[in-house]
């Protein structure tokens, strides 16, 4: 367990983050009346100084020119000596995946078509991606939308997702393009649009609303900045149904988590305060895989010792083998091998994709590895228990 970081070392991580210097902040945080030099954001940086009371509006503006969370703004007014003014809620997200998401957003409207297909992996609603690019997407653009297509046949499939833009009145595909038409009409600035699980619902609706959003990204150039986010059958749209609308886009991967996404879930959801051991230690018994990490940190928070890891998450990698009892034979040889294929743009063996898209094998140095050997361990274990 870490201790607190006092009140210097929260700002000097948090002005770190965002490569602001003390005269950045400095001049960010002055008022006509009521300078703020350089020095002083070195003093409290060095815990040589803290703000004295009536220096908690500055420490707040601080706070918005620094873009900390809800959270963030909690941590370093209490570090300060100061009542927090946040609700605590799921604002942590804002914290996990920034420097990936702030790039990707910066690279959208660079592109020659402004639509960027992000592929992610089975159990990535731990955490929600949806939240966190909307997260960071509301910071950016003045007008954002987040769509997801009803898995009920072609009757309100654009009425759905005219009431999750908050549109009156839509009934078909047409209204719904006149809506955002003038949505687009009447600003000059940018509109993000999310659309997730765009494979589900309809067939011939999806391929109307792709139309639609083509369509207007022609005619408002670099005005409708799109991410869709999806799985398997995102990408299986993207290269074998052939609709130009989706795949003159950029396709992209979600990226693994990592050391600081371990600690902001474990602070967060398991009031852990990890060391960048601990979650290191975590991420090689999980692998990375999202499900799996929860439950490590959740056995972390009963104070285990990490031999315990293994058997106290048999549960859970039984529940991911189960779909592939019928493939017991190549399974069995795949098992024994800690990557077994190459890595291609789309992945043709049937099994192989299952189980990449399942999470269950990552990309390693132009191969296809099992996550971790608590994977290949069990799974063994699952399989040759299978031919007794």
């Amino acid at each position: 367990m870490t201790e607190k970081l006092t009140f210097g070392e929260l700002l000097t991580q948090y002005m770190q983050r965002v490569k602001a210097g003390a005269n950045d902040v400095a001049e960010a945080i002055s008022t006509k009346d009521d300078k703020v030099t350089r020095q002083t954001i070195y003093n409290w940086q060095k815990n040589l100084t803290k703000p004295n009371l009536k220096n908690r509006p500055k420490i707040v503006a601080l706070a918005k020119f620094l873009r900390l969370s809800n959270i963030e703004t909690n941590k370093i007014l209490q570090s300060a000596g100061f009542i927090e003014t946040y609700k605590e809620g799921d604002d942590f997200i804002g914290l996990m995946f920034t420097d990936y998401i702030l790039a990707l957003l910066k690279e959208l409207p660079l592109l020659p078509y402004p639509v960027i297909a992000l592929l992610n992996h089975a159990n990535w609603d731990e955490p929600p991606i949806q939240k966190l690019l909307l997260f960071h997407a509301k910071r950016k653009y003045n007008t954002t939308f987040s769509i997801q297509p009803p898995y009920t046949g072609s009757e309100r499939y654009f009425a759905t997702l005219g009431q999750q833009c908050r549109f009156a009145n839509v009934q078909d595909g047409g209204d719904f393009e006149w809506q955002l038409r003038e949505q687009l009409s009447n600003s000059n600035e940018p509109l993000f649009l999310l659309v997730s699980r765009l494979e589900q619902g309809d067939p011939e609706s999806r391929m109307k609303l792709i139309g639609i959003l083509r369509s207007l990204s022609d005619e408002y150039e670099n005005l409708l900045h799109v991410v869709l986010c999806g799985g398997e059958m995102l990408e299986t749209i993207y290269y074998q149904e052939g609709t130009s609308g989706l795949n003159n886009g950029e396709i992209k991967h979600w990226p693994e988590l990592g050391v600081n996404e371990v600690k902001v879930i474990g602070e967060y959801q398991f009031e852990l305060e990890l060391s960048d051991l601990e979650a290191k230690e975590l991420l090689e018994i999980s692998g990375g895989h999202p499900k799996l990490l929860k439950r490590c940190l959740d056995i972390k928070s009963s104070n285990l010792t990490l031999e315990n890891y293994a058997e106290k998450l048999k549960s859970e990698v039984w529940q991911f083998f189960m779909p592939f009892l019928k493939e017991k034979a190549k399974m069995g040889e795949y098992l024994q091998q800690d990557c077994v294929a190459k890595v291609q743009p789309f992945i043709l063996d049937n099994l192989v994709r299952k189980l990449y898209w399942k999470n269950l094998l990552v990309e390693r140095d132009g191969k296809l590895c099992w996550r971790c050997e608590t994977l290949r361990t069990i799974g063994s274990e699952i399989f040759n228990l299978g031919e007794q």
